[in-house]
């Protein structure tokens, strides 16, 4: 009976650490979609995306770590909310690196390049914010 008890406990820690990482993520991203909507010149801008997008890569990677170790937990056993997780996180590595492809295109006297830049970060970070969301609850059961 203990070691049940021990393993519900561990899933449970598990499960909230994975839930804690998603909800910083979705702060960050909220902290992103405010930068990419501001006023400020493209070189102030740039300075303060490169240190947030660090941290948001960085929270991407953690919950896919610690959803490994949810899953690790649970034998590996494989839903549909499991499925759904991994579609959003192959999407997300695809559109990450060309959100990325997109900065390093940006140019400080190039206004096209910016817009572009940004407008596609945009739509980029709206997406992940609602798909996220989206599937956070639906994997919940909420």
């Amino acid at each position: 009976m203990p070691a049940q008890n021990a393993t519900l406990e561990l899933i449970s820690l598990s499960t909230n650490l994975h839930l804690i990482f998603i909800a910083l993520t979705i702060i960050i991203l909220l902290r992103l979609i405010i930068l990419l909507h501001s006023n400020k010149s493209y070189q102030v801008k740039s300075k303060i995306y490169e240190r947030w997008v660090l941290f948001y890569r960085a929270l991407l990677s953690a919950i896919l770590f610690s959803g490994v170790v949810v899953m690790a937990i649970h034998h590996f056993h494989v839903a549909w909310q499991v499925w759904l997780m991994v579609i959003l996180g192959l999407s997300l590595l695809i559109a990450t690196i060309l959100e990325f492809v997109r900065y390093k295109e940006s140019r400080v006297y190039d206004q096209m390049s910016i817009r572009r830049f940004e407008s596609f970060s945009l739509k980029h970070y709206l997406f992940v914010l609602v798909a996220i969301i989206t599937v956070t609850v639906m994997s919940l059961g909420v």
